[in-house]
């Protein structure tokens, strides 16, 4: 498993951070940051469920943005009922869940049980509710807000 300082996205200690908003005061100088990892998983892309474990990996990263940000948000985009509303998942990958209506407690460790894993498990620090939207056009909308540790 990695440190808890060490980004799975990158497994450094450094991470490219899809956006980030910095804001100051000008009047106090008070500076505040917000750190946004953004997915978006198309039905005719078969990387599932690679992309869920991609999820948990984002979620990590922001836990530790806490040197570049005060807050941080992930933001997910589906036209695949697979990630919202599937029945189950296999048992190599069920870990990696984050259906509508699911969360996940701290300290939980989420592991890919499969001869290749996409990767090295994960284990979050805060605990997370996943609360999809559906918007017109079809497309869903998962908003996961994280705050970072400094």
């Amino acid at each position: 498993m990695l440190n808890s300082g060490e980004f799975v996205k990158s497994t450094s200690n450094k991470a490219k951070i899809d956006i980030w908003l910095s804001l100051e005061d000008s009047e106090t100088r008070e500076e505040h940051a917000c750190a946004i990892e953004l997915k978006y998983f198309k039905k005719e892309n078969q990387r599932e469920p690679n992309n869920r474990y991609d999820v948990f990996k984002d979620l990590h990263n922001l836990e530790n943005y806490g040197q570049f940000a005060d807050c941080g948000f992930l933001l997910v985009a589906t036209d695949h009922s697979h990630y919202i509303s599937k029945d189950k998942y296999s048992e190599n990958t069920k870990d990696f869940d984050f259906r509508h209506g699911r969360s996940y407690k701290s300290g939980t460790e989420l592991t890919y049980r499969t001869p290749k894993p996409h990767g090295p498990p994960i284990k979050l620090k805060g605990d997370y509710e996943f609360n999809w939207r559906e918007v017109e056009s079809g497309l869903n909308f998962l908003l996961v807000s994280v705050t970072p540790c400094k």
